[in-house]
């Protein structure tokens, strides 16, 4: 995953992103949007996901990596299986 931090005057974010693409996670968006190329002219559609998780926080030199970890580790479980019923949904919408 892509690690960036944000900060404005009000608050500092640290946000994890990365895609998913026909089922593999990637960082690199040039890698992803060339996937997405292939998948349109393999005629398996265009279909892709951004997954983007956030937390903000206090201290510059603390950012909450273990606080983003752990909401990781506990919700993708729950990102997966919302990825495959929109999965299907598509796919059921193209037969």
């Amino acid at each position: 995953m892509r690690e960036t931090r944000l900060r404005s005057p009000q608050q500092r974010l640290l946000v994890w992103d990365w895609f998913r693409i026909g089922g593999h996670d990637v960082v690199n968006p040039y890698v992803a949007k060339w996937m997405l190329a292939w998948q349109k002219l393999s005629s398996r559609g265009d279909d892709g996901t951004a997954i983007i998780l956030a937390t903000p926080y206090d201290d510059p030199n603390q950012p909450p990596v273990a606080t983003l970890r752990e909401f990781a580790r506990d919700m993708i479980p729950s990102i997966n299986a919302a990825l495959a019923r929109v999965d299907a949904e598509i796919m059921a919408s193209r037969q």
